[in-house]
């Protein structure tokens, strides 16, 4: 169980008894919004890996990059892409 400030209960309340955003609870609409949130710090995760991956193939001569997985009819081992 999570606390919420009384003014952020409250607001949420409101939002739902308005009933113009479609949720049927207080409890509904804040599971809504911590879903999306952290769906958008999953996006941002994803955004600052490609960047990070950017500026090393940028700055770096050169970049190995290796990794360990099972291919059919070679076993498991470590692979340099």
């Amino acid at each position: 169980m999570v606390g919420l400030p009384e003014e952020l209960y409250l607001e949420a309340e409101k939002t739902v008894r308005t009933g113009k955003q479609g949720y049927a609870s207080t409890s509904e609409f804040v599971k809504d919004a911590v879903r999306r949130r952290l769906d958008e710090l999953a996006k941002l995760s994803k955004i600052n890996i490609k960047t990070q991956l950017r500026w090393l193939l940028r700055n770096e001569t050169f970049l190995n990059i290796s990794f360990s997985c099972f291919l059919p009819n070679k076993g498991v081992g470590t692979y340099l892409l």
